[in-house]
């Protein structure tokens, strides 16, 4: 009888906290997907860089230099994108060097 009660309530118990489990990564999958949307109006062209000249070489354009130490190209052939926000943004075109991210 206690053995019964006993697995009732931990059946229930388990059942309660998955529940609460998946609806907190729901929550939060959301939250991520509202939060990279918003600031996201930008156009990001992909290129690779030369690590002799450290500049970024984007099909159709002016090769760009990798600013600063910190963003050098790490190899030849690393890659590199340019970001450039569009519309009315405060924020300036930014070439970023030895760029592992998504485009």
């Amino acid at each position: 009888m206690y053995t019964f009660r006993a697995l009732v309530i931990a059946l229930l118990i388990a059942l309660g906290a998955s529940g609460t489990a998946s609806a907190r990564l729901v929550d939060r999958q959301a939250l991520l997907a509202l939060r990279q949307s918003s600031g996201q109006d930008e156009t990001r062209t992909r290129g690779n860089c030369t690590q002799m000249s450290n500049k970024c070489n984007l099909q159709g354009r002016d090769a760009q230099v990798c600013p600063a130490d910190y963003n050098r190209c790490p190899f030849d052939g690393a890659p590199c994108v340019l970001v450039e926000p569009k519309a009315d943004s405060s924020r300036k075109p930014e070439v970023r060097c030895g760029y592992l991210g998504n485009t």
